[in-house]
């Protein structure tokens, strides 16, 4: 079933601290089954990258969280023409 429908399959080098910043960027899953340990590990660099950003830069990553956050209280959809090609791009 990955091959028919194209699906991503990578193998995970044995370093944790190197997962995250090199293996993931480099394999681009389409798919990542993982413990939540992990996803937290992430969602705390995305917060902590996103508290750093200052001037101009932090003005439009908070109004692009604003309007998604919005967007999706609305009508329930997780995208965003702009914000996800200019913000969320390399989030993603």
């Amino acid at each position: 079933m990955t091959i028919i429908y194209g699906v991503k399959c990578g193998y995970f080098g044995g370093n944790v601290l190197e997962l995250v910043p090199k293996d993931l960027p480099m394999l681009k899953p389409t798919f990542f089954p993982s413990v939540p340990r992990l996803y937290n590990k992430i969602f705390a660099k995305l917060k902590s990258n996103i508290a750093l950003a200052t001037g101009v830069k932090g003005w439009l990553v908070q109004k692009a969280i604003t309007a998604k956050m919005a967007n999706l209280k609305s009508t329930g959809a997780v995208t965003h023409g702009c914000y996800d090609k200019i913000v969320f791009k390399k989030m993603k």
